[in-house]
């Protein structure tokens, strides 16, 4: 399930996973191959993500609270879910990393004019995060761009735009009217 993951960076992409879930479910994997010969999967630092991954998370759970979190997430996979998470946190007591400070955890707090855009598929920085942040950010605009993911402003110029004005007015609400034109992928 990781080229999920990977694909669901992509925004082009994004209409043609049910596609090619079903064909998994098949046991067709030539439109998978497909999206892997497109360079879907990310590569990445292990190094980097084991300190990130165990200063900022594991250093502040516990084996209990993993299973209680995937427990109340209600997913369908939870059983590999918690291992997964078990497994993290089993390699960070090795990893000898230093836990971030704890007002690191804390939200940010400012009054300073910050645009929040997000993308509705987002697998890493989802909407709710960025209304998360909205929340402590009183001086904060917040736009989700529909049938979007990670990497906004590649397929479509709507958030560049919207980010452009930011910058030229950052006191004043962008016109994001550009935004009701956008709409849900044609899934394929």
């Amino acid at each position: 399930m990781k080229w999920v993951f990977s694909a669901l960076y992509y925004t082009y992409l994004i209409p043609q996973l049910p596609g090619v879930i079903f064909q998994i479910s098949r046991q067709n994997y030539t439109q998978l191959s497909r999206l892997y010969s497109q360079g879907v999967y990310l590569p990445m630092s292990m190094g980097m993500f084991y300190s990130v991954m165990c200063s900022e998370e594991m250093a502040y759970t516990t084996p209990q609270a993993l299973a209680t979190s995937v427990h109340v997430m209600a997913l369908e996979l939870q059983a590999g879910m918690l291992a997964t998470l078990q497994s993290y946190y089993q390699d960070c007591q090795s990893w000898n990393v230093k836990p971030v400070s704890a007002v690191q955890k804390k939200p940010v707090t400012s009054s300073i004019p910050t645009l929040i855009l997000e993308g509705e598929y987002d697998p890493v920085a989802p909407p709710s995060n960025g209304m998360l942040a909205a929340q402590t950010l009183s001086r904060s605009f917040f736009f989700q761009f529909p049938g979007f993911s990670h990497d906004l402003g590649v397929s479509n110029p709507c958030p560049t735009d919207i980010e452009n004005a930011f910058l030229d007015h950052p006191t004043e609400k962008p016109d994001a009217s550009c935004i009701s034109s956008l709409q849900e992928p044609a899934f394929t």
